[in-house]
């Protein structure tokens, strides 16, 4: 790669389109009080833009699965196709990609473990504050209980998911989005909070996930950046509120449907659920590297 290229990747910029949900004052009631503007409001949809350094975006791929002789791209849907597609995209263009795998198939990366050991050891450290990757970006103030919520790290967030996925122990990471050895192989909050200080990437871009739930309560979700104490096995994830730019693909998503409903119904369902939480939606086709 000659130098020109080389400094183009490095400086280079993404442009990211992107709509979002806001709060407007319905108009057939008559606002007067701040609480009426609350009660009496509605969800509205709007566009919007930003044009930012590539080199603060991260890229987020939540259980992209594949089993068997099935996880080649041949024959991969046409979701696993986009993901594909957008993080050889990204890395081209010095994006940092975080593979976040369930467990036990985030076992088999040794990315995993080093991150996990660093991760484990910060907050093993007897003091009553936190390693200073978790106060990145500027949040709110961190209760001091570190020793007590550390008990039972990693063995009880082991046994928790072994239970569940024992059906999947032959299950891996989609062959078409198998991490590099460069790349970050991570499970709870804290260890992706590590990475984001690391590589000082405040812009994230999730994809992937199997249902809402996978995307946002999963220790490594949405919602423990939006400081919601859900079924998070991290140390910290409820008493985080970070400021991060939080953005989704609808292109690269997952929904598997029910039988009340379509998978292309559930997914919008979905997609304005997510909007509801101040998540950005965006589609990995609209997205330009420069």
């Amino acid at each position: 790669m000659d130098t020109i290229e080389s400094d183009k990747q490095l400086n280079g910029q993404i442009t990211l389109p992107f709509s979002f949900y806001f709060q407007s004052p319905c108009t057939d009631f008559k606002i007067e009080s701040q609480v009426d503007m609350i009660t009496k409001s509605i969800l509205k949809k709007a566009s919007d833009s930003i044009t930012e350094a590539k080199t603060r975006v991260a890229l987020i791929l939540v259980d992209v699965i594949g089993k068997g002789d099935d996880s080649d791209l041949t024959s991969a849907d046409s979701t696993t196709k986009n993901i594909s597609a957008f993080l050889n995209k990204c890395r081209k263009n010095t994006v940092t990609v975080i593979h976040a795998p369930n467990f036990p198939i985030v076992e088999k990366y040794q990315q995993y473990y080093d991150i996990r050991d660093k991760v484990k050891s910060d907050f093993c450290n007897d003091n009553s504050s936190s390693p200073e990757y978790m106060n990145w970006p500027q949040q709110t103030s961190l209760h001091n209980n570190v020793q007590n919520l550390l008990k039972d790290y990693h063995n009880r967030i082991t046994e928790t998911y072994t239970q569940h996925l024992n059906s999947a122990i032959n299950w891996d990471i989609h062959k078409s989005v198998q991490p590099l050895a460069t790349e970050y192989v991570a499970q709870s909050f804290e260890e992706l909070r590590y990475i984001l200080w690391k590589e000082q990437r405040d812009i994230l871009i999730f994809v992937g996930g199997g249902l809402r739930q996978c995307l946002m309560n999963r220790p490594i979700g949405i919602n423990a950046f939006r400081g919601v104490n859900s079924n998070a096995n991290g140390l910290y994830s409820h008493y985080y509120r970070t400021k991060n730019f939080i953005c989704i693909l609808e292109d690269c998503i997952y929904n598997m449907g029910s039988e009340q409903h379509s998978s292309q119904v559930s997914k919008e369902v979905m997609l304005e659920y997510l909007g509801w939480n101040r998540v950005f939606i965006s589609r990995s086709t609209e997205i330009t590297f420069t």
